[in-house]
Parts: C-alpha cells; sequence; structure tokens
C-alpha cells in the first residue's frame, strides 16, 4: 500500500479514532463527493449512505468502456482529459 505518508508526518497527528469520530461527524446527512470515495472510507472504517455518495469513478460517462466491462478510470486521467 503506497500513500506518501511518512512517520515524520504524523508526528503530531490526531489519534486514529479522534479523527475518524471528527470525520464521521462531518459527513453525517451529507452528501459527499469525491474519486473513488470506497477507498477512503474503508481507510477511514467508515460507512456512508450509498445515495449521499456522488463518485466520479462509479459514473458511467467516465468510465473506460471495455468489451463486456465498464472500468473506472484514474483521476489523474480524468483531471488531464476534462481539465487539461
Amino acid at each position: 500500500h503506497v500513500s506518501g505518508i511518512r512517520p515524520f508526518h504524523m508526528a503530531h497527528a490526531l489519534p486514529f479514532r479522534q479523527a475518524q469520530l471528527q470525520v464521521a461527524k462531518l459527513l453525517h446527512k451529507r452528501v459527499i463527493v469525491g474519486h473513488a470515495l470506497a477507498n477512503d472510507l474503508k481507510a477511514l472504517l467508515l460507512s456512508h449512505p450509498r445515495h449521499l455518495m456522488r463518485d466520479t469513478a462509479l459514473y458511467p460517462p467516465f468510465q473506460q468502456q471495455r468489451t463486456l466491462t465498464r472500468r473506472s478510470r484514474k483521476l489523474r486521467a480524468l483531471a488531464d482529459e476534462l481539465l487539461g
């Protein structure tokens, strides 16, 4: 698993449980927008109602067409295509 986070980044970080509770409070009953949201929620051991999620990785026009399946595209590829 590669995140780019190193031990020195965590020296003054909130304890996991405290951060998790703060994020859960922020997200409660709100629509969240992002790319591959399930990965972020999984890392925080949180869940969120599907009807309150807008995930660009799951939005069909942004997915790659394959012969039988659709596959989500990387955020970098979407940004390059749509934002230049």
